[in-house]
């Protein structure tokens, strides 16, 4: 098959029986005429577009390695023994070093701006500048070190590149190491630009420059097509162009400058290669024993000039710009876990392969695959190696990738869902396809992620969930009715006893105190034993008294906080009466149905007791207090006297009463709390705060049925 495409890359040379002879150094003089050297150490001029030579009667003698023009119209010549020749207006003059020249084998010559010329000798140290006429020397920072790059900057500032890495810069008389630029690789080329920067070709570290004092440095990492930079030009549309080991390239300067400064991570090369008829690709580079430091050159006309290793390749960038319509991409194979799955034209021979030309196919992939891949190409005969592809796979992708090597796309084990592979292709820097290629595919679940295993999984889980709640709810009701068949059984038996301790015991009390009362009658007129008998009755009816409120204490009937007040407020009444003592009630007009536990109401009881006692036998009181204030969780008791008082307890049994109501009130975790001073009567008052609500009704207190066993029977 045979292609007609614009020749914008061509090769020439010095032609000699039919072949090409490598042209190795070139220069466009004052007139726009190119001049340059062949391989074979001839000078070369360019006429009616063929290389021919030039100066045949030069006074030189030996082969030619370099040739330059400044401004002014002078052509430099370097030759391999006979030094460095000028030729103006039709006359030589030559430097030997006989001239102060420092060696007679001249590998580079850089006219600079300011009219000086700056020479590079084969020997170390050999960096000269011939000033106005006057040959000096300028000193190395090594005497061994090998010069194999000169630039001069748009600052006028002059550079070298070295051997081993190393970028110098002239200051004054001496080369300046700029040690921090040192690179591993030798220094291929030197090429500054209007914009201050100077960029730097290496030997296998890629493209460095050097800009506003910050160095920065890319290599095929990042998309440079070569390592190896030998030749750097600037196109003057926007590119710069690059000859490399293996072959022609070019980058957008503006997408170059955003990759050095970390604004992008990679750049795009397009590359010039067998497409354009070059047969021989790899770019001439300078080298230790090379007789030339090879530069390329942008002439008037806007073409470029790249010496390579085998001719000259001429660059037309105005007609090299993709404006084509992008090829089309063709999916050609899709592959999972190395087995073909799908294939252009379907491999009619094998059924189990899907065809990729067949409308709206859709594949099904089992959910334990390990492994996808899709290959695909697009069609373009001209400059093949310059197709660019992205891919992106929606559903998982969040932006188009670029397809930087081979033509291929992998992804590991997806999630079950549906995707659809995207694939789009641009011929080097031109538009992408309008539609890309397509394919959808779906990535079935296993049975654990399907909705149905998901729905009965969660109908399980909320089944467990009630059967645990129910469990542990049916556990708590046995526990609480087996609490409650124990407290039943323990109540059950308190009211027995409560009962025998009244039937019997009170009744057998009873009977003793009117038996004694009717021996008392009938033996009236012996005094001493009427004084006997009445203090045994006496006796008899006070134990009466204490078998009432040891019932009133286990009767389980009275194990509520209304039972309570109701019993207290009754016995502070009936017993500062008999004191003859006035007491003045204070109750609430509510009292909530709360519980309290039968040693509470007991040591309440006690304390309330012993308080009313201390205020009959010592307070000497016209008057007694007695209020109750009752909440759902907390009753306090307080008892006032107008009596005398005291300033500190007395040192006798009233004492041990108050530490008593104290000890008590600790034991059912209450607080006890006494205020008096003399002459002003105390008040005691009594905390308790651990009731259990009964969630009844709130009742009055004045149902009588708290009232106390009175010995009547």
């Amino acid at each position: 098959m045979d292609c007609v495409n614009t020749r914008g890359v061509y090769l020439e040379g010095m032609e000699t029986n039919s072949s090409l002879v490598a042209i190795q150094s070139i220069c466009e003089d004052a007139s726009g005429g190119l001049w340059g050297v062949d391989q074979n150490g001839l000078l070369v001029s360019r006429i009616n577009g063929q290389w021919s030579p030039a100066l045949v009667n030069a006074p030189w003698t030996n082969a030619v390695d370099c040739v330059a023009a400044d401004r002014n119209g002078v052509l430099w010549i370097g030759t391999r023994n006979s030094g460095v020749y000028s030729w103006h207006d039709g006359r030589f003059t030559n430097w030997s070093t006989n001239s102060s020249l420092a060696s007679r084998v001249i590998l580079d010559l850089l006219p600079a701006a300011s009219g000086n010329l700056w020479i590079v000798g084969e020997a170390p140290g050999g960096l000269q500048c011939l000033q106005d006429g006057q040959m000096r020397s300028v000193k190395m920072p090594r005497a061994s070190e090998h010069l194999t790059a000169l630039a001069e900057d748009a600052s006028g500032n002059i550079w070298a590149g070295s051997e081993s890495g190393r970028l110098m810069r002239v200051a004054g008389s001496e080369l300046k190491d700029q040690s921090s630029l040192k690179s591993s690789e030798a220094v291929l080329c030197l090429y500054p630009t209007a914009d201050g920067a100077l960029w730097i070709g290496y030997e296998g570290v890629g493209l460095g420059r050097l800009k506003d004092g910050h160095f920065s440095r890319i290599g095929s990492e990042q998309g440079l097509f070569d390592d190896y930079i030998s030749q750097i030009v600037d196109d003057g549309q926007g590119w710069l162009w690059f000859g490399g080991e293996h072959g022609i390239f070019k980058i957008r300067r503006d997408e170059l400058e955003s990759a050095l400064e970390g604004k992008v991570g990679h750049v795009h090369s397009i590359s010039y290669g067998q497409n354009e008829g070059l047969f021989s690709a790899e770019a001439d580079s300078a080298g230790i024993n090379a007789f030339t430091f090879p530069h390329a050159l942008r002439s008037r006309d806007g073409l470029l000039w790249i010496p390579l290793r085998k001719a000259l390749a001429v660059v037309d960038p105005k007609i090299l710009f993709f404006n084509e319509k992008a090829p089309s991409v063709l999916l050609s194979q899709v592959t999972m876990d190395g087995q073909t799955i799908a294939s252009y034209g379907g491999m009619a021979t094998t059924q189990r392969v899907a065809n990729l030309i067949a409308p709206d196919i859709s594949l099904r992939l089992p959910p334990a695959y390990r492994h996808l891949e899709f290959n695909f190409t697009a069609i373009n005969l001209s400059l093949p190696e310059n197709v660019r592809f992205r891919y992106q796979l929606v559903g998982f992708d969040n932006d188009w990738i670029q397809a930087e090597e081979g033509r291929s796309a992998s992804y590991s084990r997806l999630l079950a869902g549906t995707y659809q592979f995207r694939v789009e292709a641009c011929l080097g820097d031109g538009p992408w396809n309008d539609q890309p290629t397509t394919l959808a595919f779906t990535v079935a679940p296993f049975f654990w992620q399907t909705w149905w295993f998901r729905l009965g999984v969660l109908v399980f889980f909320t089944l467990c969930v009630i059967a645990m709640a129910r469990y542990i709810s049916f556990r708590h009701i046995q526990a609480k009715m087996r609490l409650l068949e124990q407290r039943a059984t323990l109540d059950k038996e308190r009211a027995r006893i409560a009962r025998d301790l009244h039937d019997d015991l009170g009744c057998s009390l009873n009977k003793v105190a009117l038996t004694l009362d009717m021996t008392q009658r009938q033996l009236e007129g012996a005094q001493s034993v009427n004084g006997k008998i009445q203090h045994c009755s006496a006796m008899v009816r006070q134990a009466a008294k204490s078998v009432d409120e040891i019932i009133w204490a286990i009767n389980p009937h009275n194990d509520t906080l209304r039972y309570l007040v109701d019993y207290i407020s009754q016995f502070a009444v009936e017993f500062l009466h008999a004191a003859d003592i006035p007491c003045r009630v204070d109750l609430p007009d509510n009292i909530p149905d709360c519980v309290i536990s039968p040693e509470a109401r007991h040591n309440l009881f006690l304390v309330v007791k012993e308080a009313l006692n201390n205020i009959a036998r010592h307070a000497g009181a016209g008057e007694v207090r007695l209020r109750i204030t009752a909440s759902e969780d907390q009753i306090t008791i307080t008892i006032k006297d107008n009596g005398r008082g005291f300033e500190r307890p007395p040192e006798n049994a009233s004492c041990d009463g108050l530490r008593n109501m104290h000890q008590r009130m600790n034991e059912i975790g209450g607080q006890f709390e006494l205020k008096t001073s003399p002459g002003a009567g105390t008040q005691v008052a009594f905390f308790y705060s651990s009731l259990q609500n009964t969630g009844k009704p709130k009742h009055a207190i004045s149902d009588g049925l708290s009232q106390p066993y009175n010995g009547e029977g």
